[in-house]
């Protein structure tokens, strides 16, 4: 039941934090004025004189019918009409008692009072401002005008005493009671003030808290960011001395290196398992022990207790970061500055071709950042030895080719020029002349030979002899001479290959047509006489048998 009371009688909860403050002070105001007249209404109509009751009821009951008006626009959310409907009521209530009452009167005057309280209470400054100056404008003209016997007052000046305490005290009243709630409301928005301070206060204290949080993980995120980049710089750097050098002597040094010097590691090493898959040999190092390593010969056994023959053995990537917890790791002499290691596997397919060896003279130093890092540079060190080996490959079966074609050419070409009628023509300025041997300026030491080859092969040569001894081709003449006997070369290679190619051909239409001739008869004596005799034409000068011999079976 109480509950319901309160809840009754207590004030709405508006949209926002000072609309609900104003709410609530003007349902108490209205609670009390409608709590007052009720109980002092009844006196005040017994102590008023008889002829003056009429006007009174006549004020209070239009007053406090507006007032309950206003009261029940506040329950239903309209703060702004409920406002303005009381504050008008109670001017007009106000100024019409005061212009109905002598103006002598201190409760009339009394009254102005409990206006400017209300309107400081609900209203603005601006509001509170027109107010004054209404009040002292009207107070000034209707003083005049029943100093004038213009105006004369309704309520009759009584000798009552007990009439005029009544009045008094109501005006004490509700001049106490607006008094009482411009200062609560006043104390209430300091308090909430205070409280807005305060949580103002410790808003930027948490903001101030908040940036420097965020200012140091922008930090700590900025150096991740620089340890990165300059990660990501060093794998671009393998990746270019990958696709600059082609030789495993200069490339793997070179990776160690710059693995060293980017990512700021002690020792960087690079060990190739052997052929029978027995041991991991040291192939690159950049420390000085690492280097003395190199120079006894280092190697490890495959699935062993270090770090590097475990990788290698098992191709699985190995960490140690502790050397209390791996301190077993940590006994070579060559090494002694080594607190952490990360050995990475070097795969082609199925198989460990090697190991990427790191270490560091700090615990810890390898993290997930620092490991996708080095696996990039594994992987890339992986592509490089088998581009590598590939190459090394490739350039072998070009050379054994090249030598292959060197031989046949140089056999096609030794049979070329043995059939061959003339081996070269001379000129004299004169006339051209064939040459069935050597020239003879090709012993002159004052005569110029310029070599004619065809893909490292040579096949003869150009020789020029002034007749001027003392006289020398310029760069332009000889970068002629050169570039005559680079064409004669294509277009003697090129006859070569045209005089081969009509050969053959020549000897695949005899096959054809002897083919031909020897298919069309189906008698043996026939056949046997028609294949020795066009053998017989397409030899010509030779002598062709053929004759029948009892089988042997081939071995």
């Amino acid at each position: 039941m109480l509950n319901k009371l309160r809840h009754l009688f207590s004030a709405p909860i508006l949209e926002d934090q000072e609309t609900t403050r104003l709410a609530s002070l003007l349902n108490n105001v209205l609670l009390t004025i409608i709590l007052a007249i009720s109980i002092f209404t009844p006196a005040l109509i017994v102590i008023t004189d008889v002829d003056d009751r009429a006007i009174l009821v006549g004020i209070l009951l239009p007053f406090l019918i507006v007032v309950v008006f206003s009261y029940i626009l506040l329950r239903r959310g309209n703060l702004r009409y409920a406002t303005y409907s009381f504050l008008t009521i109670m001017s007009l209530a106000i100024f019409g008692s005061f212009a109905a009452s002598a103006n002598q009167s201190i409760g009339a005057w009394m009254s102005f009072m409990i206006v400017i309280a209300l309107t400081t209470l609900l209203l603005d400054g601006q509001a509170v401002a027109r107010l004054l100056a209404i009040i002292i404008l009207f107070t000034l003209v209707i003083t005049a005008l029943q100093i004038n016997g213009l105006l004369t007052p309704i309520f009759n000046v009584t000798a009552n005493p007990y009439s005029n305490w009544a009045t008094t005290s109501m005006m004490y009243i509700l001049t106490g009671i607006g008094l009482y709630y411009s200062a609560n409301g006043l104390r209430q928005a300091l308090q909430l003030a205070g409280e807005s301070q305060e949580q103002l206060q410790t808003n930027n204290r948490e903001l101030v808290a908040l940036r420097d949080a965020l200012e140091q993980r922008v930090e700590e995120r900025t150096q991740t960011l620089g340890l990165y980049n300059s990660q990501l710089e060093a794998v671009a750097k393998v990746a270019r001395a990958v696709a600059a050098v082609q030789e495993l002597k200069q490339l793997l040094p070179l990776i160690t290196e710059v693995v060293s010097t980017e990512f700021g590691f002690y020792h960087v090493g690079i060990f190739l398992v052997d052929d029978r898959r027995e041991f991991a040999v040291l192939q690159a190092a950049n420390s000085e022990g690492g280097k003395s390593m190199l120079q006894r010969g280092h190697r490890l056994g495959l699935a062993t207790s270090g770090i590097v023959g475990f990788v290698a053995g098992r191709g699985q990537s190995r960490i140690a970061l502790d050397v209390g917890a791996d301190s077993v790791f940590f006994n070579n002499p060559d090494l002694p500055l080594t607190r952490s290691e990360i050995a990475l596997p070097l795969i082609v397919g199925q198989h460990t071709i090697g190991v990427l060896d790191v270490q560091s003279t700090e615990k810890d130093a390898f993290d997930e950042q620092a490991l996708s890092a080095l696996s990039t540079v594994a992987d890339q060190i992986t592509i490089a030895i088998e581009n590598a080996r590939l190459f090394s490959q490739t350039k072998q079966a070009l050379a054994d080719s090249q030598a292959i074609y060197q031989q046949y050419a140089q056999s096609d070409w030794g049979r070329y020029i043995s059939q061959l009628k003339n081996i070269g023509y001379s000129y004299d300025g004169i006339s051209t002349a064939a040459l069935n041997g050597p020239a003879e300026s090709v012993r002159d030491p004052n005569a110029l030979n310029v070599p004619i080859r065809m893909r490292g092969l040579l096949i003869g040569n150009i020789s020029i002899r002034s007749s001027d001894a003392g006289r020398k081709l310029t760069n332009s003449e000889l970068a002629l001479v050169e570039a005559v006997a680079d064409r004669a070369a294509l277009a003697i290679e090129n006859a070569r290959l045209l005089s081969d190619a009509q050969r053959r051909a020549a000897k695949e239409r005899a096959i054809a047509d002897i083919s031909s001739k020897v298919g069309s008869s189906i008698k043996l004596e026939s056949i046997m006489q028609i294949a020795v005799e066009e053998l017989g034409r397409t030899l010509p000068g030779s002598q062709v048998t053929l004759q029948f011999s009892e089988p042997e079976s081939s071995k």
